[in-house]
């Protein structure tokens, strides 16, 4: 029995081919372009990357040197995020008393992301290394006072801008990124993934790795008043009753969203639903 209708494989670079039909496997062999024999299909089939679809929905982390005004882009594949906000007091004991006096001091916030960068090809592969390359070299200084050696004084810091969809944004209307300290990033190719290696081709001993790992943490410096101030026209029955407002309105985005919520919420009586529930619920079903 004739099996014409069943394509034959090659692996890609070898010199194979046969009249019945087609299938081209990629190196790392997760893609198939396949070539009917019974003439039903007259193009092969195509991979995609579906991650451009992910992307076009504006999910990128974002990455801006501001020494340079540089800035780089990676598709968000977060696998960790954390974002810290720390209260520091200073706590000291008295004799005879029970409690410490405490001193308030600062609150600062602090944020771990892990991030992956997949390759969908080798050409992705490479241009995935270049830009994690570039990254690595945004931790550096901007010097003046002459080039190369000659370069004596320290004019510009590494600070950078991070911004991710809402989770990482300015406080500030109008958003932009988030204003900060990148205290190093942490390089990890996915040795389970595997490399690229391009062989002759591209120059012996050089890889390409298809899966990246990122992590880095990221000291925030804010831009706008962090803590509450009297309210000198309120605008909204919030601050009609408490008199503050946040932020004396700079900040109306900090942390993650702009949507106000009202803040002072009547005592419950007789276990009716309050304000506050009525906002959780209809936040609930924002989300």
């Amino acid at each position: 029995m004739s099996d014409n209708k069943s394509p034959n494989k090659q692996t890609i670079g070898e010199e194979s081919s046969s009249e019945n039909g087609l299938t081209v496997t990629t190196d790392e062999g997760l893609f198939t372009r396949t070539q009917l024999s019974n003439g039903t299909q007259n193009a092969p089939f195509e991979a995609t990357d579906h991650s451009n679809n992910y992307a076009q929905k504006g999910y990128f982390l974002r990455f801006t040197h501001l020494p340079s005004g540089l800035t780089l882009s990676f598709k968000a594949f977060v696998t960790n995020f954390q974002d810290n906000f720390t209260s520091n007091w200073n706590s000291q004991p008295v004799y005879g008393r029970m409690d410490n006096i405490t001193t308030f001091q600062n609150t600062t916030r602090q944020l771990s992301v892990s991030f992956v960068v997949p390759a969908f090809d080798f050409d992705d592969a490479r241009c995935n290394l270049a830009k994690v390359s570039s990254l690595m070299r945004k931790l550096y200084p901007h010097y003046s006072d002459g080039a190369g050696n000659d370069a004596t004084a320290l004019a510009k810091p590494p600070l950078m801008r991070v911004r991710f969809a809402n989770l990482i944004r300015n406080g500030q209307p109008g958003g932009g990124g988030l204003l900060g300290t990148v205290n190093g990033f942490t390089f990890t190719p996915n040795l389970e993934h595997g490399f690229f290696d391009p062989g002759k081709s591209q120059g012996n001993g050089t890889l390409y790795p298809k899966t990246i790992e990122i992590s880095f943490t990221f000291d925030v410096l804010h831009e706008h008043i962090m803590g509450w101030t009297d309210v000198e026209a309120a605008d909204s029955e919030t601050e009609k009753i408490t008199g503050v407002t946040w932020a004396d309105g700079t900040g109306p985005g900090f942390p993650y969203s702009t949507l106000k919520v009202l803040d002072f919420v009547p005592a419950s009586q007789d276990g009716k639903i309050t304000t506050q529930d009525e906002n959780a619920d209809t936040l609930a079903a924002l989300n």
